[in-house]
């Protein structure tokens, strides 16, 4: 019986041990699908522009068309994503702040990604 119980918490400190570690990530560290996408449809941006700083940003273009998503800073491009399938991810700027950019294709397409400390 004592071993038996000495295997049961054994195993659930390694549980344990496995699940910290999972839930865990240095700061600044940002997996994709932290926050909802940029979504690219109708010659338009929509869904989420704000992120926290160093989040992972992901773009998710459904339009009919090519697009990018590129800051008027060269901070960020997500070069160019395929119609109603690209796909793209790149980390938020380390400093809050309004990020301007555009589509390197359609410059009339604009928008503004806020960055949050």
């Amino acid at each position: 019986m004592n071993k038996r119980i000495a295997v049961a918490v054994g195993i659930g400190v390694v549980l344990a041990i496995a699940v910290s570690v999972a839930l865990t990530r240095p700061a600044g560290e940002a997996d994709a699908g932290d926050a909802a996408p940029i979504v690219i449809d109708q010659f338009a941006y929509g869904g989420n522009l704000t992120f926290s700083t160093g989040e992972m940003v992901t773009v998710n273009n459904i339009d009919g068309a090519q697009h990018t998503l590129t800051s008027a800073d060269g901070l960020f491009d997500t070069e160019v994503l395929d119609a109603k399938a690209g796909t793209s991810t790149f980390v938020a700027p380390t400093e809050a702040g309004s990020y301007p950019f555009f589509c390197s294709i359609h410059p009339s397409m604009t928008g503004t990604m806020v960055v949050t400390g």
